[in-house]
């Protein structure tokens, strides 16, 4: 009797690890956030002699946008969330080198244990406070947040986002350069497009980032001529953020 039972639980356990395996298998899955750079609906190009028109019809080129995604999450059909691992520090202008580079989008690509249709994605833009009260020393060289070039050691604050470039019309000229930080800065945007997952496979979602949205709109727009540097005024920084998540979609 006693080899008989042990033979039955080997099996049962077998069954068990079988199904098991199986059950994993189908839940690994690819996340793919797809992120085009535009402005005005016109792909975004970091190169020479590539501009655009600014509100006041001045003319507006980029030289450098990045920022970093966290705290994301998956939205089900019960507008539930589910969480995604991991921090991203997206740079465009080291992606977006032509207009077919810009239309294929930067692409990020994260295994998740999802499977099944979603109701889209929400988004963290910057650090949340339990990330950024931590600082470079913290982190092994292989983490992006261990990169002393986005954080602000005088503020104790990661650097969220880095937007420059140069502002010009027939009577001037300036270089702009806003960055953000500080977590009161941090925000987050959810963004309702379906995404269907399946067992081995990648879904995507495909995210429209328009940088003059960025500025604000024909009515309300940022003077660059005037203030052409932000490092550290908080008010403008939640401004800015704000128009930062306005600006995805």
């Amino acid at each position: 009797m006693k080899i008989i039972i042990g033979r039955i639980g080997i099996g049962v356990i077998a069954l068990f690890l079988t199904l098991q395996s199986c059950r994993d298998k189908q839940n690994n899955s690819t996340l793919e956030i797809v992120i085009r750079g535009t402005y005005a609906g016109r792909p975004l190009v970091f190169a020479p002699g590539v501009s655009y028109t600014y509100f006041d019809g001045s003319n507006i080129t980029f030289t450098r946008s990045e920022f970093f995604i966290s705290d994301i999450q998956l939205i089900d059909q019960n507008s539930h969330s589910l969480p995604v691992n991991g921090v991203y520090l997206c740079e465009l202008q080291n992606h977006h080198i032509s207009v077919s580079k810009a239309e294929e989008g930067y692409k990020i690509r994260i295994p998740v244990n999802y499977t099944g249709t979603f109701k889209g994605i929400r988004i963290g833009l910057g650090l949340p406070s339990d990330l950024n009260n931590s600082k470079p020393s913290d982190y092994q060289s292989t983490n992006i947040l261990s990169d002393g070039e986005h954080y602000w050691a005088g503020w104790n604050s990661y650097v969220f986002s880095k937007t420059e470039g140069q502002l010009s019309n027939s009577n001037k000229n300036v270089l702009f350069a806003y960055h953000t930080g500080f977590n009161e800065a941090f925000i987050t945007k959810e963004i309702l497009k379906p995404i269907t997952l399946l067992p081995d496979q990648t879904g995507s979602i495909n995210i429209e980032f328009d940088h003059e949205r960025l500025f604000g709109t024909s009515a309300d727009y940022t003077n660059i001529y005037e203030n052409n540097i932000v490092h550290n005024g908080i008010d403008f920084m939640i401004k800015f953020m704000n128009q930062f998540k306005n600006a995805f979609y």
